[in-house]
């Protein structure tokens, strides 16, 4: 610049014959070049210093170094710590609560490499605020080597939060997202079973749209729910409770199969992931009423006096993760889709499969009519007997036992009548009476109408009922 000042102040003193306007265009351009010279100097400046501190990575360690994890803060009792315990995780405090490792590791993963988005000035940080009375929340890493470094959160603007590692360092920049991902809830960070401490289940309600209801209750409901020691009472009886299905049919449930395929896989259901702010819009989580799938189990808890229900709503699968919502609360959360296939049990293979509820050494009489034939099996006085006359006790046993082995075998075909073709009714030692009516369903079944039912829902065999009568027709003769 300072040359080409000279040569114009040597051209103009030259006596070229320059008019005065012509020096003061050419000052004008001088000094235009020396003032954009300098603004490109600055902007270049200012460019690299704001490109230095984008994505600068503000800590960063090995995950298996980090043998601690706090959070604090925020503005509730949530704090919590977890340490290393063997090959996983575990709360510090004693208030039961399982920690999720998957979850943990997660967690451990994203906190052992945090890249701020950039980097801030003090006067910078004024356009972040905090909610009012809320303290923001803190997260504290512990090292194997001894070493601790706190993450102090100072404030949101828009979609991005500040923070700073240590006091001493500066202040920086994250997407808020990172942030909640960094302070998970305890409840977040747990192994979270949807139903609790469920305790011992007694009763079970499913529905879903264009699906047949299920509904099953315990038969002693009233005896495990009310009184004091309700929950003894319901361990006393835990090999005596007996369950009836209301829906789709009328029949008393097989307990060892309802254990196995239902009961025991409710406490399963838990939690994978939070929704983070869930849409008011359940529709889209497939949560609206029309839409959900409706679980209600009614159980008696560790110490309770009485029934508690708990209803979960079932959503829509997506990628192997099921939406779901508890009655009652805000919360939406994913459940795996594994954990709910129970749910698909077809309510044929719950009920008891027995033709005749009773025991061989319960029963007293059976009798057995057909086409005009009457058949009385009966012990009395130490006598076996039919129809009044003595008969072999093993002949009296082997019909017993064929008896109690016929099983239902399907469903019924819908609104077939009842022609009564055998009629058999079956007495217990303690008064108890069972009275079944059977129908010919084609060539190789009897439809099933018991106690009264004017409707049939299940078929037996046909062969082994026609064997039983037979073997009563030979010891008669």
């Amino acid at each position: 610049h300072a040359a080409c000042l000279s040569r114009v102040l040597y051209l103009v003193e030259g006596g070229d014959g320059m008019k005065k306007q012509t020096l003061v265009l050419l000052w004008s351009i001088v000094i235009l070049l020396l003032v954009g010279g300098c603004c490109g100097v600055y902007i270049y400046k200012k460019s690299n210093e704001e490109k230095n501190s984008r994505g600068v990575e503000v800590f960063a360690c090995m995950p298996a170094d980090i043998i601690s994890y706090t959070v604090s803060g925020g503005g509730s009792d949530d704090s919590y710590e977890i340490k290393r315990d063997g090959e996983g995780w575990a709360f510090t405090d004693d208030g039961g609560a399982v920690v999720d490792n998957e979850k943990a590791e997660s967690l451990i993963n994203a906190a052992s490499r945090i890249t701020a988005l950039k980097k801030i000035s003090e006067s910078e940080l004024k356009r972040f605020k905090t909610e009012s009375g809320t303290a923001e929340k803190t997260f504290s890493v512990k090292l194997k080597n001894g070493a601790e470094y706190r993450t102090e959160f100072l404030g949101t603007h828009k979609e991005s939060c500040a923070f700073r590692i240590n006091a001493a360092d500066g202040i920086y920049t994250m997407n808020i997202s990172l942030r909640d991902i960094l302070t998970p809830t305890k409840e977040q960070l747990s192994v979270v079973a949807v139903f609790g401490d469920i305790g011992k289940i007694v009763s079970f309600e499913y529905s879903s749209p264009g699906e047949e209801d299920i509904e099953i209750k315990c038969e002693t409901e009233e005896e495990v729910k009310v009184g004091e020691n309700a929950e003894k009472k319901a361990d006393e009886k835990s090999a005596m409770l007996h369950y009836t299905m209301i829906k789709p049919y009328k029949r008393a449930v097989d307990a060892e199969k309802f254990g196995q395929l239902i009961a025991v896989n409710i406490p399963n259901i838990k939690v994978a992931r939070f929704i983070d702010s869930p849409s008011k819009n359940m529709k889209s989580y497939g949560l609206d009423e029309s839409s959900r799938s409706t679980l209600t189990v009614g159980a008696v808890t560790k110490g309770a006096a009485d029934m508690t229900e708990a209803t979960l709503y079932i959503g829509k699968n997506s990628g192997g993760l099921v939406y779901a919502q508890k009655k009652g609360e805000n919360n939406v959360f994913t459940v795996n889709s594994a954990q709910l296939d129970f749910l698909g049990t077809e309510p044929f293979y719950l009920v008891r499969a027995d033709f005749v509820s009773m025991g061989a050494e319960e029963i007293e009489t059976v009798t057995v009519k057909t086409g005009g034939e009457n058949f009385e099996l009966s012990y009395s006085g130490g006598k076996y007997l039919l129809n009044g006359a003595e008969i072999p006790a093993p002949g009296f046993e082997e019909i017993i036992a064929d008896i109690e082995k016929i099983s239902i075998s399907g469903e019924a075909p819908k609104d077939i009548e009842n022609t009564a073709d055998i009629q058999v009714e079956v007495k217990g030692a303690d008064g108890k009476r069972e009275k079944t009516s059977l129908a010919a369903a084609g060539q190789n079944s009897y439809a099933v109408f018991e106690n009264g039912n004017e409707n049939a829902e299940f078929t037996v065999d046909r062969a082994a009922l026609d064997a039983a009568v037979e073997k009563l027709r030979a010891l008669s003769r």
